[in-house]
């Protein structure tokens, strides 16, 4: 439930974009009891040629998300 919650709110953050497909490694934090991202993967085995204009600003949105 709480890692589904996480991954929803990356994907709201991520709604800007029509077209995306990314990668999310979370893991369980007993010590706190919280989903915490490990690692975010923008458009796996894509490359700016398959994805465009949009690409910059995809993966600058990515990283303010993952420092916020």
């Amino acid at each position: 439930e709480g890692a589904l919650a996480l991954a929803k709110k990356v994907d709201e953050t991520m709604s800007m974009f029509p077209k995306r497909i990314y990668s999310i490694d979370m893991a369980f934090d007993s010590r706190d009891g919280q989903w915490k991202i490990i690692e975010m993967n923008s458009q796996p085995s894509a490359s700016p040629r398959h994805t465009g204009e949009s690409y910059q600003i995809f993966q600058e949105k990515l990283a303010d998300f993952l420092l916020s």
